[in-house]
This record gives structure tokens, C-alpha cells and sequence, in this order.
């Protein structure tokens, strides 16, 4: 007994003939009576009985036939699977990415990548670049999108994009119509902060320093989410990257170039002792070619 015998009675059981079998299998009716003999012979019990120009079977193919299906319906959740996970339409992916990127865009761009992937799970946290460092390092997250590069043996690097800040402000402020914001506009300003464990924060205070400006730091929020609300409600400006503002109405608040240009470095990070999942290598080329449409580099430098 073997599979092919198998599937040739199979065929003749759901197609009724030994003609109708040969077809469906593309070989030849005498082909399909020798697969069938030759179970027969295996079995120690006739399957067929050939009367009157039809082929009728059994009780004992009938028993038989069930057991039979249930195997190949088997093998062809086997089939299945093995395509899904030669396309990638399968497997399970744990994301992390700093939380301007994970509250909303990652979020956007995993609809249409989870679309296609309809048996692929997902687990998207929203985390601090130095949480996802160490995450990483430890192996419990098959990627994340970070702020800060890592030298740690046990991370593979990827720099994805460079961005330019922006300066947001509500759409009523003095500089609103200006093409860019340089630090000497902001002297004096109401300033809304992101938080001094935050990295972005680093950058941002440098330039001010170096140039000896004072701004009124008067709210420091944890997020840039935050700090955005704040703009949006009157209640100063901000720096941030250019992923938040997008999502607030242009009647609400503008966002204009911060130069020099205060850059916002894109970083993929990898566990270096662990193979990359193929899902994941397809989800951050989507990444890279969204951030890339989404915020080209320009005359500006960025």
C-alpha cells in the first residue's frame, strides 16, 4: 500500500468512474485500474465491484474512503501551511518601536501587511529606545525600531532614515507662516519639554546651549503625543519628530523645519545571535519605504 495507490482510489471514489479518476489525476484509465488492483491485493478485500459499466464500491471502501480523506485532507492543511510560511503569511512577530512611531504609524502600516498575512500574529509594544535596547539584547523581541544606536555585541544595527525635527506650534502663533524655525525665534518662548530621560530631549537642549538661548520651559511631557496636545491647545511650542504633528489639523497647529538641522536618526535594531525572521526582514522594508516616501531628504540636508 502506498500514497499513490491511495490517492487513485480516492479520486475513483469521488469522481464515481475509473475515466472520470484517470482525469483527475492525468494518467490513464488502465493507469488508475492497476493503482486500484494493486490496493486491492494490500487491503485482502475487494473495493470495487464492476457491474453493468460502473464501478460501485464496497461497504469496505466505504469504511475505508473515510479514514483515507481524513489523511489527505491532512496532508493538504500540511500543503498549506508550508506555502503560508514559504510567503511569509504565517508565523508570529514581536515589534517594538519608541512611541512616536508605535501609536499610530506602525499601527497603519500593519493593516495592509497583516492583510496580506492573514495568519500572522503581531505583538506591537510601545516602549523607550533604551527599553528597546535592552530588550533586544536579551532576546525578547524579534525587532525594534529605536532613536539611539546600540554598540552592545548583542545587537545587529540598521540605520533606516534621517529626519529633521520640526518646531509645532499652535496655527495662530507669530512664526506660523514662517518657512522655517531657527533657535533665536524661540528665545523667550513658553517651551513644552519632552521628559530628561527622553534622548530626543538631549539633542534638542544642545543646540539651545551651544547658542547660550534661554527659553520658558514651563510643561515637560513624557511623550511627544503629549507635548503635541499641549501645542495644540495653546499652550507653547515644541520640538518633536515629524511622525506626531501630522495627525492634528492644520487649524489646530503647523509644523515648521527646525534648522540647523536638529536630526532624528531611524534605527533598526536585531538580537545578532538569532536568525532574522523572514516577516520580519519583509516588515521593515515596508518601514524603510514609507519613511523614505514619507519624509524624503531635501535641499535642507535631511
Amino acid at each position: 500500500m502506498n500514497v499513490r495507490q491511495l490517492e487513485a482510489f480516492r479520486a475513483v471514489m469521488q469522481s464515481g468512474t475509473i475515466t472520470a479518476a484517470a482525469e483527475l489525476l492525468h494518467i490513464s484509465q488502465p493507469a488508475v485500474s492497476k493503482l486500484i488492483a494493486h490496493l486491492e491485493a494490500s487491503c485482502g478485500y475487494d473495493l470495487f465491484i464492476r457491474k453493468a459499466g460502473r464501478t460501485l464500491p464496497t461497504p469496505e471502501a466505504q469504511q475505508l474512503y473515510g479514514k483515507v480523506d481524513q489523511m489527505f485532507f491532512g496532508v493538504d492543511q500540511i500543503r498549506r501551511a508550508s506555502n503560508d510560511i514559504r510567503d511569509q503569511r504565517s508565523g508570529q512577530l514581536t515589534i517594538a518601536a519608541f512611541p512616536a512611531l508605535a501609536s499610530r504609524n506602525l499601527p497603519r502600516l500593519l493593516v495592509d501587511f497583516l492583510g496580506e498575512r492573514p495568519d500572522l500574529k503581531i505583538s506591537l509594544r510601545s516602549m523607550s529606545s533604551r527599553r528597546i535596547v535592552e530588550s533586544v539584547a536579551a532576546q525578547q523581541i524579534d525587532m525594534g525600531f529605536s532613536i539611539l544606536p546600540s554598540d552592545h555585541s548583542g545587537i545587529e544595527i540598521q540605520h533606516l532614515h534621517r529626519l529633521q525635527r520640526v518646531c509645532v506650534m499652535p496655527a495662530n502663533h507669530r512664526l506660523a507662516q514662517a518657512k522655517a524655525v531657527y533657535p533665536h525665534d524661540l528665545r523667550g518662548e513658553n517651551f513644552i519639554s519632552l521628559s530628561i530621560e527622553d534622548p530626543e530631549r538631549m539633542g534638542i537642549e544642545k543646540v539651545f546651549n551651544d547658542l547660550g538661548i534661554q527659553r520658558n520651559i514651563q510643561i515637560e511631557a513624557q511623550h511627544s503625543d503629549s507635548a503635541c496636545a499641549f501645542v495644540a491647545n495653546g499652550m507653547g511650542v515644541t520640538i518633536i519628530d515629524p511622525f506626531t504633528p501630522a495627525d492634528y489639523s492644520p487649524e489646530r497647529v503647523v509644523a515648521k523645519p527646525f534648522l540647523p538641522s536638529a536630526y532624528l536618526n531611524v534605527w533598526l535594531l536585531w538580537p545578532a545571535h538569532k536568525i532574522k525572521p523572514q516577516t520580519g526582514l519583509l516588515f521593515a522594508n515596508t518601514v524603510k519605504n514609507w519613511l523614505t516616501s514619507s519624509f524624503p531628504r531635501d535641499a535642507s540636508g535631511v
